[in-house]
């Protein structure tokens, strides 16, 4: 799977990017038999916002997820860039299950098809 990130008003640092390498990295697995080879890619937006109302650094992190010609989108904002990185794949990990359930064609047995 590529990983392209990009930042707005935060350092990329090594670490971050191995970070996000490993977290948005990691779902690959869940995405198995859609992604032919290098076809799978994850847009990865981190970003530091002031919101009206909130004190402090808020995170940003929006992932677009594209396989088998169709984008899965997750967002969060928090106040932690790792923990906020986290719950964003959490996000993908459950939109990729029903991606997954929608588009597989599941076996059908011999009493739904009334062969008893």
């Amino acid at each position: 799977m590529q990983i392209i990130i990009k930042t707005t008003q935060v350092e990329l640092t090594e670490a971050l990017t191995q970070y996000v390498e490993e977290r948005i990295g990691g779902l690959e697995k869940y995405i198995g038999r859609f992604e032919e080879e290098g076809s799978a890619v994850a847009r990865v937006e981190l970003a530091r916002t002031t919101q009206h109302h909130r004190h402090g650094d808020v995170f940003s992190v929006e992932v677009n997820l594209q396989i088998a010609g169709e984008v899965i989108r997750a967002s969060r904002d928090g106040e932690e860039m790792y923990a906020t990185i986290d719950e964003v794949k959490d996000i993908l990990k459950a939109e990729i299950q029903k991606f997954k359930d929608l588009h597989v064609e599941k076996p059908i047995s011999d009493a739904q098809r009334g062969e008893v």
